[in-house]
């Protein structure tokens, strides 16, 4: 088989990136070598391409700092601006090594990259079909079958890999033309981890059978990826007919308007959308026997990878599990600033106070903010009688879980306001502090 022509792949890059800026995840192996390699020459032909690289020392093996060092003089050969990141991975029991370790480096590479930067990484056709596979044995649906997009658009940055297009065999035929220096990482011919026995057992029986599969499993898995994107161009059509009545939330009486296949796909768009993994099918399964057909005003909940599904009257809400607050924390507040409550991720301006900041500051009051702990009553304006906030919250429909989280704000011992639903009249403040 010929070389692959570098400069092909190099145009598709191109044409295919919003910048010229690149940064390479560079871990010294033969892919990523080869990607960075053939990048450092096209940036000698187009001067307008710049090429940062980023290792990512994981520390799951003995040789990794060696192997910082080889990458870090591979990227100075080149002229390249190179940096290392290390990593701390903390293993939960039954969490899997090679997931951990992924997520850990593409929240590094979200760290480390700049404005306008593309994240190259050095996947390839054999990756591709590699992939599949391990998504069939793993019952994966349409998302995990489509495998590994050429290009994806994430929030903070675009992500492409260039290689796609090629084998392992091109690439290995670069590199020995090149003569260029690989690491070999032992850990990939451990055939206790799925990819390797695939790799090492399986894939080279099935090529030697069909020398062309991987090119064939990636066609099929282009057609996949057109089945889901076409698939989920008609939910995005139909979703405003299934909002909820609060941001962010699905309405269950639309839901079960439409058939169960339907309902599923409309989840999981919905989970998607919200930044949310997709839960397994067993998840899914309870997610409708425990919450959407929860008996009427229960307030189920499920709960996934920091993933909680809840629901409220006719609303499904999907929130990550809110930090723990004890009903005991309580935050002094000078009021001629604002005030920064980090476990509830809000800031309180003076100016939500309304005519009462002027009489506090005036008075000198000492103001704090606090929390639910039950039996809290309070005055509101243009009101006769308190009322007990228990109540004030279910009359605003606020979901039971937000409840607790609500800044409840004391002038001394007396509640004066809970935020976005109850503030005392001015002349009750002054009546009960003089």
């Amino acid at each position: 088989m010929a070389i692959f022509d570098s400069q092909t792949v190099v145009n598709k890059l191109l044409d295919a990136a919003p910048s010229k800026q690149f940064l390479i995840g560079y871990s010294g192996g033969l892919d990523s070598h080869v990607l960075l390699h053939f990048l450092s020459q096209a940036r000698n032909l187009t001067p307008s391409i710049t090429v940062r690289s980023l290792y990512v020392d994981h520390g799951l093996q003995a040789e990794s700092q060696q192997w910082a060092t080889h990458c870090q003089t591979i990227a100075d050969s080149l002229n390249i601006d190179h940096q290392t990141t290390q990593l701390n991975l903390q293993l939960q029991s039954g969490e899997s090594v090679e997931a951990v370790a992924r997520n850990a480096r593409y929240q590094a590479f979200s760290d480390s990259i700049q404005t306008n930067e593309i994240l190259l990484t050095a996947q390839h056709q054999d990756d591709q079909a590699e992939t599949l596979l391990l998504q069939l044995m793993r019952g994966a649906g349409l998302d995990g079958l489509s495998a590994m997009p050429y290009r994806k658009e994430l929030e903070a940055y675009t992500h492409i890999r260039p290689l796609l297009d090629l084998t392992r065999k091109q690439l290995e035929e670069y590199a020995n033309k090149f003569q260029l220096d690989c690491i070999t990482d032992p850990s990939n011919t451990d055939t206790r981890f799925d990819r390797n026995f695939l790799r090492q057992k399986i894939f080279p029986a099935l090529q030697e059978r069909w020398p062309t599969i991987s090119n064939t499993i990636m066609r099929s898995a282009s057609h996949l990826s057109e089945s889901r994107t076409l698939l989920e161009d008609y939910i995005q059509l139909d979703m405003p007919t299934f909002r909820g009545t609060r941001t962010n939330t699905l309405s269950i009486q639309a839901l079960q308007t439409t058939s169960i296949n339907k309902q599923k796909a409309i989840i999981r768009y919905w989970i998607k959308e919200q930044g949310f993994l997709t839960p397994s099918s067993s998840k899914l399964t309870h997610l409708f026997s425990d919450v959407i057909n929860a008996k009427e005003g229960s307030t189920p909940l499920l709960e996934w990878k920091n993933t909680e599904i809840r629901r409220f009257q006719d609303d499904l809400h999907i929130i990550n599990p809110p930090p723990k607050l004890s009903t005991n924390t309580c935050f002094e507040w000078d009021i001629q600033g604002n005030l920064t409550i980090p476990p509830i991720a809000k800031t309180l301006s003076p100016t939500s106070l309304g005519d009462l900041e002027e009489v506090l500051l005036k008075q000198n009051f000492p103001v704090t903010v606090r929390f639910r702990q039950g039996g809290e009553r309070i005055k509101a304006r243009r009101q006769e009688h308190s009322q007990s906030v228990k109540k004030l919250l279910q009359a605003a429909n606020v979901p039971p879980w937000e409840r607790s989280r609500i800044p409840m704000i004391y002038a001394g011992e007396q509640l004066i306001q809970v935020v976005g639903i109850a503030t005392i009249d001015k002349r009750d403040l002054l009546d009960e502090t003089h």
